[in-house]
């Protein structure tokens, strides 16, 4: 008899303990913490081996699966997330998604600049943890990129376009009639006069003028590249989008 109830208790913790696996493997994180804790406990183990293995691979599916994910609650993990480091590359993908997010993401960059994400930063060892200041730095940018796609589009929608000819091709002549890729509109900063884009990578193919300039470029490979600003002495927004979504700044940080 003892051995028969032993059996039958061994059956039912085997079974239960495949229930809590069943349920512990297939549980879906659903609040902006629990998306964002999610990438962090991987990224946490991927830290400790800097091998390019298995947790490296899993954080990649992770953030694929974050990126993919267009909810309000993953909009607020994606900006949680800059508050932590999750390799280098990682955090690129991190800053590069929340920008492709478009203004609505403003908001939120605005609050947690002005407060951290403290219930998970108290949760994680200090390799995964950003300095503050760091993680402000990377706001601040990402928001400067924020507002210049808000005033761009705004100014899109209450300007009337003009003919290329009222602009580039007509202060520039010379210029090439079309941009080849991205990599010919790096390199450039804040001070660099429009005409220097136009002269080097070619003449825009959308002009937008009223108040503000708005230069975009379509290149053959499904990539947008977008600059305005109100003086065409310097440059105030200067972005790429690719044709799989991915975007970010043009301009040079150095400057």
């Amino acid at each position: 008899m003892p051995k028969k109830i032993f059996v039958a208790v061994a059956m039912f913790a085997i079974a239960f303990s495949a229930v809590a696996c069943r349920r512990h493997k297939y549980h879906q994180p659903s609040t902006e913490a629990d998306l964002a804790t999610n990438v962090v406990d991987i990224a946490s183990e991927a830290l400790l081996k800097d091998d390019g293995g298995p947790k490296w691979d899993e954080l990649d599916r992770r953030l694929d699966a974050l990126f993919a994910n267009n909810t309000k609650e993953a909009d607020e993990a994606v900006v949680i997330l800059v508050s932590f480091y999750l390799g280098e590359h990682e955090c690129e993908e991190v800053d590069e998604n929340l920008v492709s997010r478009g203004p609505r993401m403003m908001p939120l960059v605005e609050r947690y600049l002005r407060e951290e994400p403290s219930s998970l930063l108290h949760e994680y060892p200090r390799r995964v943890r950003l300095e503050r200041e760091t993680t402000i730095g990377h706001l601040e940018e990402d928001l400067k990129l924020l507002q210049g796609q808000a005033s761009a589009s705004r100014a899109k929608g209450r300007a009337r376009p003009h003919s290329s000819e009222s602009i580039a091709k007509a202060m520039f002549p010379g210029a090439p009639q079309k941009a080849q890729s991205v990599d010919c509109f790096r390199g450039f900063n804040h001070n660099t006069p429009v005409g220097t884009v136009v002269q080097r990578c070619g003449s825009p193919d959308e002009e937008v003028g009223s108040g503000v300039y708005i230069f975009v470029w379509h290149l053959a490979d499904g990539s947008m590249v977008t600059l305005n600003t109100p003086y065409l002495s310097r440059i105030d927004y200067f972005g790429y989008r690719y044709a799989s979504g991915k975007s970010g700044s043009l301009l040079d940080r150095k400057d």
